[in-house]
């Protein structure tokens, strides 16, 4: 047991190692060919941040622990906005962009609305994955012609006067670091659930969400603390459009998956509400108050208290 516990750690430190040289390497790569904070925060960083969540979950679909998998992806969402958000505003509030409210926040509701809808039945079929699929396909074609257009305007930057070959070095260290530590994450998650008598769905809600969440985490409240707000907020709101569409829409193409119905009926709702509650928290003075990030972070709390109990 020990032994497991001890896996799931180190699981946790070289995931997020991992992710760090990925992001490093992304959001580096991104702002050397000129694209904007808004846009590296929505897309690359985002997508970067949220590679621990792809390879735990695809590895598990693979493994054919789908529970874990589909309660991987569920369950960092409600972290990425009650844990991450919530605390990066405790730390410092945090300021919006009018264009989020106007554009990435409803993107952002109809993407998790769509996917309640599609888990009403219990189940993903591979139509509904194709479906997850192609919309995110669209995500990434209109904000990679956004970031290119409003490139023209801005003049090339080169944070920390890092290299092209050493951003492309860090991707591909960050990328074996990802594989590597899912991996040993997956199997210890698998065998600490059956020694505890917890479900797969109840580890991979919790336990394993808030570990693949992490590197969201990290780059949320580091924004936060530069006052990059616009990285700060974007990293949010992409990495859950791209775990809903990208993640849940591959792993769901591989093998179709049957939804527990404490997602649907649970955990799902709670991150609707969390969603839709970030309306009038950001129109609120355009910010994210230290209050309002507290009754976030206060919410997960009680949330992950409730299902670890189950």
């Amino acid at each position: 047991m020990l032994s497991n516990i001890g896996q799931f750690i180190a699981g946790i430190l070289i995931l997020s190692v991992g992710g760090e040289f990925f992001i490093r390497g992304s959001s580096n790569t991104a702002r050397i060919f000129g694209i904007k904070p808004l846009v590296v925060g929505l897309v690359i960083t985002a997508f970067a941040t949220s590679s621990p969540e792809f390879f735990v979950s695809f590895l598990a679909t693979v493994r054919g622990s789908r529970e874990l998998a589909v309660g991987n992806i569920v369950g960092s969402c409600i972290c990425n906005i009650g844990m991450a958000l919530g605390l990066a505003a405790l730390i410092r509030p945090i300021s919006i962009n009018i264009s989020i409210l106007r554009r990435e926040l409803p993107v952002l509701f109809i993407v998790t609305l769509g996917f309640f809808i599609i888990c009403l039945d219990f189940r993903i079929t591979r139509p509904e994955a194709l479906i997850l699929l192609v919309s995110f396909l669209g995500f990434i074609f209109y904000y990679v012609r956004s970031a290119k257009a409003e490139s023209k305007n801005i003049t090339e930057e080169r944070p920390g006067k890092i290299s092209r070959h050493k951003a492309f070095l860090y991707l591909l260290v960050g990328l074996a670091g990802l594989l590597f530590g899912a991996n040993i994450m997956v199997g210890s998650s698998i065998r600490l659930a059956s020694y505890f008598g917890i479900s797969e769905l109840v580890i991979g809600l919790t336990v394993v969400a808030i570990g693949t969440s992490l590197p969201e985490l990290a780059t949320t409240v580091a924004a936060s603390i530069r006052g990059e707000s616009d990285i700060s907020i974007g990293n949010v709101i992409g990495s859950n459009i791209f775990n809903i569409l990208g993640i849940i829409g591959i792993i769901c193409l591989i093998r179709p998956v049957a939804i527990d119905p404490n997602i649907t009926m649970i955990s799902l709702p709670l991150l609707l509400l969390y969603t839709l509650a970030l309306a009038p928290i950001l129109k609120t003075g355009l910010k994210i108050s230290r209050l309002e990030g507290g009754l976030l972070l206060m919410g997960y709390g009680v949330y992950l208290i409730f299902m670890l109990r189950q």
